[in-house]
Parts: structure tokens; C-alpha cells; sequence
């Protein structure tokens, strides 16, 4: 980890569709210009909340000393590709839900907002990886360049029935066919998410590691795999109805950003920029997993 920096201004993101988010906007926004913080938010969440507040383009907001992010996890991870290339540290809070990459809550927010502002807190580096589409065909990945993702990059079968078989490579030796319903390349962040639901191993996330898990496999000899972060994974679909018509769904932190067709392949690596999250010593990964997932819990 590194040390924080004293914040004077502060992009904030609201899960709007979370009232408590909405109710404690309002609260943080006059807490922070208070204390002589300038905060800046995209214009729906301006007009949402009102207040001294600056409205600006979300590309605007991350260009900030700090990122509040009142939400959840999926608010926190849409933010992330767009403030990791600024390397604008984010600070997640919990409004309700999962919430296993956020921080703090409001009460403790308020509670450490000098700290905060003094740049008291610590910076926790984490590892990205980005998707390319390549040798795209016209039945995907057209006009696309690359994509990052701080949880995972999925690819599945989507809303189409069938089995999904990629052929998947490590800096291009062949690793084997998966034949099932697709496969979740993940971060080790993203090692609790969509990757564990699956079987995928837990990682901390000081591991440096790139971890591949398929998804409801139709083999009992293939299992997840994780490779060094510096490998470079290629999947292309093989055979069958998706790679010849309907092509594969490839998601970036569950956000579809494109469709995998027998022409094209994915190439996945270790992202250009890094997400940096807030550390306030609140808690650490394994309190996070005995409070977020019951990990030693009696069943």
C-alpha cells in the first residue's frame, strides 16, 4: 500500500436507485464543501441531490483527488476503468447489499471525514486486466479496442441455449477445449465474485495472478486454473452453433461489451493502469470474508 494525499476535491458517484445512497448524499456533499472541499458529480446526480455542487461530465468527476462512491460493488466497478488511467484513488461506502469491495459505511464516513481530507489513509493497488477483440469478423468485436475489468472478464453462453466450447491458450500454448457454459477470466479482486460462484478459488488480493474458472463445465478433468499475471490468455469459440451463427457473450464486470464470434478471438492480459481503492484500517480482507461471504461459520 501507499499513503493517501490531503483531497480539496472530490468526485462523487450515487447509486441513485438506492434511497439511503440519495438520502446520504445530501449530508456528505454539505460535510465536505464545510470543510472547504470543492465536490464535483455527474449532471443527473447534481439535479438528484441539489446543493453546492459542481455538475460535470463522468469523465470530469474522476479527475478529482478522491472518489466518493456511495453505493455498492457494481457502482465502485464501473468507476474503476475510467479513474484507474488517472489513478484517482476510490473509496467505496456502503449503502445496503453485498458491498464486499466497499470500505466504510456513512456513519464511520463521518466520523473519519477529517482524517480523510487530511490525506490520513492508505492507497491499496490492485491488479486490472483488459479484453481485445482480435482478427475481428462481422459476427463480432468489430470497432472494438480493449476493454478493462477490476473483477472479471466473462465468456458465456448468454441467453442462448446449447453448449459453448472455447478452445483457451496460455501465451499460446493450447490449455484444452471447455465445453460448458463458458469460462470467467478473473482478477484476484474478482476472485469472490462471479469466479467463486463457480468454484473458483479465493485469492488475496496482494497475489499478483490471473485466475481462469469455467463455468458449469460438462468434464469432470478440468478444473480452474491460475496463471502469473504476466501471461497472456486467448479464447476463441470452436465448433457448433455459437462459433458458426450465434457467437458468445464476453462481458467486462458484468457489463456486455461484446460478442464472441467464430472469427474473432479474445486476448485477455494484465490491464495498462491499476484501480486504487481507499484503506481507512477498518477492516481487511479476511474480516471480509467471515463477515461478507460467513467464511468459518457453523452451517
Amino acid at each position: 500500500m501507499v499513503s493517501g494525499k490531503p483531497v480539496s476535491t472530490v468526485g462523487l458517484v450515487v447509486a441513485l436507485h438506492k434511497r439511503a445512497a440519495d438520502r446520504s448524499a445530501r449530508d456528505v456533499v454539505e460535510a465536505l464543501v464545510a470543510r472547504g472541499v470543492a465536490v464535483r458529480t455527474d449532471v443527473g446526480t447534481a439535479e438528484a441531490i441539489g446543493g453546492p455542487v459542481d455538475a460535470v461530465s463522468e469523465d470530469e468527476v474522476v479527475d478529482s483527488d478522491l472518489i466518493l462512491v456511495l453505493g455498492g460493488d457494481g457502482s465502485l466497478l464501473r468507476c474503476a476503468s475510467r479513474a484507474a488511467p488517472l489513478g484517482t484513488p476510490m473509496l467505496g461506502v456502503y449503502m445496503g447489499g453485498f458491498g464486499f469491495l466497499t470500505e466504510t459505511n456513512i456513519a464511520l464516513l463521518r466520523e473519519q471525514m477529517d482524517r480523510l481530507i487530511a490525506g490520513d489513509y492508505e492507497v491499496d493497488e490492485r491488479l486490472m486486466i483488459s479484453a481485445v477483440f482480435e482478427e475481428a469478423s462481422t459476427s463480432g468485436g468489430e470497432g472494438l479496442t480493449s476493454m478493462a475489468a477490476l473483477n472479471d472478464i466473462a465468456i458465456h453462453r448468454g441467453m442462448v441455449g446449447g453448449l459453448l466450447e472455447c478452445e483457451v491458450a496460455v501465451d499460446g500454448i493450447r490449455v484444452g477445449n471447455y465445453r460448458g457454459d463458458g469460462l470467467v477470466i478473473a482478477t484476484p479482486t474478482g476472485s469472490t465474485a462471479y469466479s467463486l460462484a463457480n468454484g473458483g478459488p479465493v485469492v488475496h488480493p496482494a497475489v499478483e495472478c490471473i485466475i481462469l474458472t469455467p463455468i458449469a463445465l460438462h468434464t469432470l478433468n478440468i478444473r480452474p486454473l491460475v496463471v502469473g499475471p504476466d501471461r497472456t490468455i486467448t479464447v476463441r469459440l470452436v465448433g457448433g452453433y455459437f462459433a458458426t451463427k450465434a457467437g458468445a457473450t464476453v462481458t467486462a464486470d458484468g457489463h456486455t461489451i461484446g460478442t464472441l464470434g467464430g472469427g474473432c478471438t479474445l486476448t485477455v492480459r494484465r490491464g495498462e493502469h491499476r484501480a486504487r481503492l481507499c484503506s481507512l484500517g477498518v477492516d481487511t480482507f479476511v474480516d471480509r470474508l467471515r463477515q461478507k461471504l460467513r467464511w468459518g461459520a457453523a452451517i
